[in-house]
């Protein structure tokens, strides 16, 4: 194999002195053979200008020969010199610039880039096209001139589960189809991943509350990760579904709540009632598990440490006296920002979404079970 270089190494000096000592009888300095070849102190020339290309050949011990062969133009730096064979260096040696950059040997089948020492890679690759071949074909691409990232259809995007990047991957992004990603677990196009803006909470762990009151009772609750609503015009979506009973002749209206607050179960701290809305009341019958279910939007309107949002929704319930009874729709009755009190949320720290419901006749025999909460941020 052949490569040019810009600068020979030292150690071939060496043997360039040696050659020509040798050629002209072992001194230190003389002129002998044709050419113009000189040998002096400390330098050797091989050829003159006019003479062709200086070349200097080093006999192999079994056969062969390798050559360094000068430009025709030797004195531009800019020209390169031929060497026809590979070039190996010792480990603790690099290929060093100006004593500020080079590349050497990291580890085996690993070259860093750095600063010129030895095994250091703290240096950057700049390059305006980078090509990943593997398998005989492109994998990857990059064009720094038109800001271009390509991958190949079988080339996924993996993470790791730990800070090294050779750690297990568990999650991955890959083309299942022209215009569709697969969300992965770390499997090729498995499509077992999932994706989130921000969060995704999901609970069908059933919660009941039956309490011989007529005052809010708390279903479901989630946690909302701080930041995850500090942005203006994110987007919370809060689906809600479950079934009710009464006793005998109920005229409750039922009234369901979604409330945002600093304190898990919203007994305390900064409360914001995202939307309020109340049915009207039973018309003097019993219901035995009949459904309901809610869909709220919630838009962060102001974000930061004092956040406010713009929040509304439909509640729909079965008043009837079975499942089969055309369904009642209500919607939320916000006309402002809504606003925490005593004071705002703050949307930079951790918050808790509690579902409440409550019945306006007190009764034990009154029972809510919430059996599905899906919350998640969709912009």
């Amino acid at each position: 194999m052949t490569m040019k270089i810009n600068r020979i190494m030292a150690v071939l000096l060496l043997a360039v002195a040696t050659a020509f000592a040798q050629h002209t009888g072992g001194g230190g300095s003389g002129t002998g053979g044709g050419g113009g070849n000189t040998c002096g102190t400390p330098i050797c020339t091989v050829s003159t200008a006019g003479s062709g290309n200086g070349v200097l050949a080093l006999s192999g011990n079994t056969s062969g020969t390798a050559t360094l062969t000068a430009p025709a133009v030797a004195g531009t730096s800019t020209n390169p010199i031929l060497i026809s064979n590979s070039i190996q260096l010792p480990t603790g040696t690099a290929f060093n610039w100006n004593a500020d950059v080079g590349l050497s040997r990291v580890s085996a089948a690993v070259v860093g880039i750095g600063n010129g020492t030895a095994g250091d890679f703290s240096g950057t690759l700049q390059a305006t096209f980078f090509l990943g071949a593997g398998g005989g074909h492109t994998n990857f691409y990059y064009a720094g001139n038109s800001d271009t990232v390509a991958l190949s259809s079988s080339t996924p995007l993996l993470w790791s589960s730990t800070a090294e990047a050779t750690g297990t991957r568990d999650v991955g992004i890959t083309r299942s189809a022209a215009k569709v990603l697969s969300f992965d677990d770390g499997t090729f196009n498995s499509g077992l991943g999932s994706f989130t803006n921000c969060r995704i909470f999901v609970n069908v762990t059933p919660v009941t509350v039956n309490a011989n009151v007529s005052t809010d009772q708390n279903l479901m609750a989630a946690t909302i990760p701080a930041n995850c609503m500090s942005t203006v015009g994110r987007t919370m979506r809060i689906w809600i579904a479950g079934v009710y009973s009464t006793p005998a002749a109920s005229t409750s209206a039922i009234t369901l709540k979604v409330k945002l607050c600093s304190v898990s179960g919203c007994g305390s701290g900064n409360v914001a009632t995202l939307v309020n809305i109340v049915s009207t009341a039973i018309a003097t019958l019993q219901v035995t598990n009949n459904a309901f279910n809610s869909t709220v939007w919630s838009t962060t309107q102001t974000a930061g440490a004092a956040s406010r949002s713009e929040d509304h929704g439909l509640f729909a319930i079965d008043l009837g006296a079975s499942n089969a009874t055309a369904d009642s729709i209500f919607n939320d009755t916000n006309t402002a920002t809504v606003a925490g009190s005593p004071a705002d949320i703050d949307y930079t720290a951790q918050n808790f979404l509690q579902v409440t419901i409550a019945a306006s006749v007190a009764s034990g025999s009154n029972s809510f079970t919430q059996r599905q909460l899906i919350v998640d941020s969709i912009l």
